[in-house]
């Protein structure tokens, strides 16, 4: 709220013909290590240029398939079953990436609980399915009180490389 009001003051002052110097105490300063984007696959920070004449410019770059069609590795039009687990029970999917890519997306029924929580890992494929068990996950998070239907996801800075995956 405050950024916006400072924007349109300086937009307003930007027009005028009278420089007008303001003082404003409310306006907090990023601190380090905020994050003020936090959507699916952050890559990229955004800059923001103070001029010397007064304005502000800001330049954001999107990360790649934002803007554009999500390659998608199943059917879209199919007809998706939500499988419930307890604590003793654990699902897996064996997939191929035909190209590298950046997350993995699932969306998690709660099934109307308060405290659902999972923990949610990518292994490279190895021989079979204990063996890629016994492997080193790629990447692993840990989703404590996820909403219902909540899309958690598994993201890198860098590419997964193609392959075979668990």
């Amino acid at each position: 709220m405050h950024k916006l009001i400072i924007l349109l003051l300086l937009v307003v002052a930007s027009r005028s013909t009278t420089a007008v110097a303001i003082q404003y105490n409310t306006v907090f300063k990023a601190q380090t290590g905020w994050d003020i984007y936090t959507g699916g696959v952050y890559r990229y920070g955004p800059s923001i240029i103070e001029n010397n004449d007064g304005s502000i410019d800001a330049w954001f770059a999107a990360p790649g398939g934002q803007f554009g069609e999500m390659i998608l590795y199943y059917n879209d039009s199919g007809i998706t079953y939500p499988v419930g687990l307890s604590t003793e029970n654990t699902a897996a999917q064996k997939f191929i990436a035909v190209d590298p890519f950046y997350a993995i997306n699932v969306f998690c029924p709660a099934w109307g609980s308060s405290n659902s929580s999972l923990t949610f890992s990518l292994y490279r494929w190895q021989t079979d399915y204990n063996t890629t068990l016994a492997s080193a996950a790629l990447s692993t998070k840990v989703y404590a009180n996820y909403t219902d239907n909540q899309y958690i996801q598994l993201a890198s800075d860098d590419k997964f490389t193609s392959g075979e995956y668990l």
